[in-house]
């Protein structure tokens, strides 16, 4: 069953400029019917004054113009509202800002026995290395670090042959 309905023109232009559309006084009909059609599903909310006017565009299967009237600008009881046009503002050039350089150091940075800079992670565990065997979980402890910074550092210190490890195997029966 299909269900037409017959728009005045004005009617029409009046919802499309209500929708912000501009210039619609100028389209062919089929542009308007076209826009009319697509309305239903496009428009979550009705333009203030044409909620019955989308209603019936809802459940119309064929939109009829009626060519009576002319095209004219919407004189209805509800003015239509043009939506304020965005400006894109420019923002304003950014100032090239030199590039902060850290403040020069008067000689070389001081460096360990292993070749670490004084201060670091690495340093303060080298620090804390001595003859006697001891396990990660104590050397992290002297030197305060967290056990995780520790092993990394002892692991990159026996790749660099550095540190001495050894494995202690140990064995029992399976439960």
């Amino acid at each position: 069953m299909d269900k037409t309905i017959k728009i005045k023109m004005a009617k029409a232009v009046s919802f499309l400029i209500a929708l912000g559309f501009k210039d619609v006084e100028t389209w062919p009909k089929a542009k308007i019917v076209k826009a009319l059609q697509a309305a239903p599903e496009k428009v979550k909310k009705a333009p203030k004054g044409f909620g019955r006017f989308l209603k019936e565009l809802k459940g119309a299967k064929v939109i009829q113009l009626d060519s009576a009237e002319e095209a004219a600008p919407p004189t209805s009881a509800a003015p239509a509202k043009k939506p304020a046009a965005k400006k894109k503002e420019e923002a304003p050039a950014k100032k090239k800002v030199p590039v902060r350089k850290s403040p020069a150091t008067n000689g070389p940075v001081p460096r360990d026995a292993f070749g670490n800079q004084v201060g670091t992670i690495a340093a303060t565990v080298n620090a804390v290395m001595s003859d006697e065997w001891m396990s990660a979980e104590e050397i992290a402890e002297k030197a305060g670090v967290t056990l995780d910074q520790a092993r990394g550092r002892l692991y990159w210190g026996k790749d660099q042959e550095a540190f001495e490890y050894r494995s202690l195997i140990q064995f029992r029966i399976k439960k």
